[in-house]
């Protein structure tokens, strides 16, 4: 049996507002750069502020690794940019390109977010196989197109419990099956 804990959400509207307003100001006035670091603000602002079994969670990613992020997006759509200009064939082979990747791009993803969150000085972990996100978010997607989108809830199914099964917190993994959910209501 497993025990059953409450969030709790301490933060202040003003404080919130003070930190919004700056954000937008700061983000407008460097078109944008900024808005990396006002991402991390605001996550480091809810995270330190949302509290369950007497501890709080925190976001440690920097605003420079958000902004390198954003950077190989906008380099990416620019090269799409120009080649859909110049070259619609190269256009089509990076369309199909980043399609590909999705999948990978995903786990990445998932892996960065969560080493960059803790909870009360443990940080979570994801370590979802590659190989599962092509199963889940490209395989799974062509059996819901041949089925007429009868079979959709086994992709949301198979979306939730990958997400949820590649997490841990520290050594203890996360578990999901939805099976069990309906088993308890």
């Amino acid at each position: 049996m497993s025990s059953q804990e409450d969030f709790e959400f301490r933060g202040k509207a003003g404080e919130w507002f003070g930190i919004w307003i700056v954000n937008l100001l700061l983000s407008v006035l460097t078109l944008g750069i900024y808005s990396a670091w006002a991402k991390v603000r605001t996550k480091k602002y809810f995270y330190q502020n949302t509290w369950v079994a007497g501890r709080n969670f925190d976001y440690h990613a920097t605003g420079k690794q958000i902004l390198i992020g954003r950077l190989i997006v906008i380099a990416a759509l620019f090269a799409y940019a120009l080649s859909a200009a110049f070259a619609p064939p190269l256009a089509l082979v990076i369309i199909l390109a980043v399609l590909i990747c999705m999948p990978i791009l995903i786990v990445r993803s998932a892996k960065f977010n969560a080493r960059n969150s803790s909870w009360g000085n443990v940080r979570f972990n994801f370590d979802g196989e590659t190989g599962d996100a092509y199963r889940v978010y490209m395989g799974i997607p062509i059996l819901v197109g041949l089925s007429l989108y009868t079979a959709f809830p086994f992709l949301e199914r198979a979306v939730q419990r990958f997400g949820i099964n590649g997490h841990s917190l520290g050594k203890t993994r996360f578990h999901f099956d939805r099976a069990l959910l309906h088993k308890s209501l």
